[in-house]
């Protein structure tokens, strides 16, 4: 370890960093999930342990996609019983998250490397680095940072503890993998990095301590499936997973472009179906091969072939080709845990620098940091309201009827229907069976008395199968 006051100045360092450039995050909105699973969630405001554990996170969206993720959950109903519904509050715990995350980054590289300078570098880079602004500023992706934690803890804990064997030990490897899972479903991978670790530092593995990981992912995934009852997404089959596996490569190209040129960022990045022979999937395999011959090649490097190892396998559990997550083919927050391979790696390459130009590594990093730093104090604008957040998203993805349903929603709160009638209609016109818009546009409609044209998308959300109270409605409009 360095010495104290060192590690006391890095730390804090890290701190006010991730604080500084996050620090307008805090006067965001509820946006786009958040509304779901916080807003609009009764298991938070009420302590409803039952639900949390022992339920499909998204049970008020059903048939979405099947998410398990009770400590997320739980942060919400602590968050609840603290804020209420005060979103910066919320917006402070995923801050607060992050810190944490780019603090046990840096003990974690220290730990595995013993070179605090890189420890350093990867964690500030990370901190900053605005490819991470929608695990940060979206409330809803809060269990990214919060997995990532616990997979750290895990990680630093099983390290600490590799050459000693006791009960207190075998049960905080178990716990904490435990917590890890709960988190997020993607934390399963945390075994399989621990094997890579072993497999780059040539260690022998202790089988009980992996297996006790294994073991926690099992009893995980046992009671998910009881909770959700599920285990696949429905429709999932083997023609649908060929069809996404040009998609992975497709997002793959899209991780290394958002790590190097972190531009135009956003969410809702589409269902789009590509070809293998499409530009984006093709560069996207290129890129693939590419850093599995770097791997091959540098095997003798430690640094080089965990980090590419790291980032590659940490991909695997948000890769998408079975639809766990959600139907996007990628997610800006999918990037969190991965990514830090790509940071350990940015840093190694400027302290390489600092043997002979001492000079060009200390510009290299200040620009790499100002120009993350900036870029995502910037991108956090992004979050701060929901038509604001919804306009934006629509000049990347103007074909999405899901974000101008949630627009028109947005407008239909604020009792500004004319925009909501415009926003409801591009939604249907994108898609026809829209259920939801259908009768959305027809309460608008009925709100403002026009009445032959409520009955209209009445008679047509219920023609779409829509449950909701459109009879007694179509009997007002009778009395009217």
């Amino acid at each position: 370890m360095p010495a104290n006051k060192i590690t006391f100045l890095a730390v804090l360092i890290i701190i006010f960093s991730a604080a500084c450039v996050y620090l307008n995050s805090l006067s965001g909105d509820f946006v786009w999930d958040d509304c779901l699973l916080i807003r609009d969630n009764d298991s938070i405001n009420s302590w409803n342990i039952k639900s949390i554990f022992f339920a499909d996170r998204n049970t008020l969206s059903p048939g979405m996609y099947v998410s398990y993720r009770p400590l997320e959950s739980l942060s919400y109903l602590f968050s609840y019983k603290l804020w209420q519904l005060n979103p910066g509050g919320y917006h402070f715990v995923s801050l607060v998250l992050h810190i944490l995350v780019g603090v046990f980054i840096f003990l974690f590289v220290g730990l595995v490397f013993s070179d605090y300078l890189l420890s350093f570098l990867a964690a500030l880079f990370f901190v900053v680095h605005p490819a991470h602004t929608e695990s940060v500023s979206y409330i809803s992706a809060r269990a990214e940072p919060l997995a990532f934690l616990f997979i750290l803890l895990s990680f630093i804990f099983y390290l600490s503890c590799r050459k000693r064997n006791s009960a207190f030990v075998y049960a905080g490897i178990f716990i904490l993998s435990s917590l890890a899972f709960l988190s997020k479903e993607s934390a399963l991978i945390l075994p399989v990095l621990v094997i890579l670790w072993h497999l780059v530092f040539k260690e022998s593995i202790k089988p009980i301590k992996i297996l006790l990981m294994f073991l926690a992912g099992a009893i995980f995934i046992f009671i998910r499936q009881k909770a959700t009852g599920s285990f696949l997404p429905s429709g999932t089959s083997l023609a649908v997973v060929l069809e996404r596996i040009p998609g992975f490569f497709s997002a793959f190209s899209g991780y290394i472009r958002i790590l190097f040129f972190p531009k135009d960022l956003h969410m809702e990045y589409g269902i789009a179906h590509f070809s293998i022979l499409s530009y984006e999937a093709l560069l996207g395999l290129a890129e693939f091969i590419f850093l599995i011959f770097i791997m091959y090649k540098y095997r003798w490097n430690k640094i080089i072939f965990f980090c590419l190892g790291w980032f590659m396998c940490a991909l695997i559990p948000v890769a998408n080709i079975i639809p766990f997550n959600a139907t996007y083919y990628m997610a800006e927050h999918w990037l969190y845990v991965p990514s830090l391979g790509f940071f350990i790696l940015l840093a190694y390459c400027i302290c390489r620098l600092k043997t002979n130009y001492r000079i060009l590594a200390l510009s290299a990093a200040l620009i790499v940091f100002c120009v993350s730093a900036y870029l995502t104090f910037k991108q956090n604008t992004y979050w701060k309201d929901e038509i604001f957040f919804y306009n934006t998203t629509l000049k990347y993805n103007p074909q999405s009827a899901r974000v101008w349903y949630n627009l028109g929603n947005s407008y239909s709160s604020r009792d500004d229907y004319k925009n909501a009638v415009q926003a409801y209609q591009q939604a249907i016109r994108l898609k026809p069976d829209y259920t939801q818009a259908c009768y959305n546009l027809a309460l608008v409609y009925y709100w403002q008395k026009e009445f032959s044209l409520a009955k209209k998308y009445f008679l047509e959300a219920k023609k779409l199968g829509h449950l909701g109270r459109i009879d007694s409605l179509l009997q007002g409009y009778k009395a009217k």
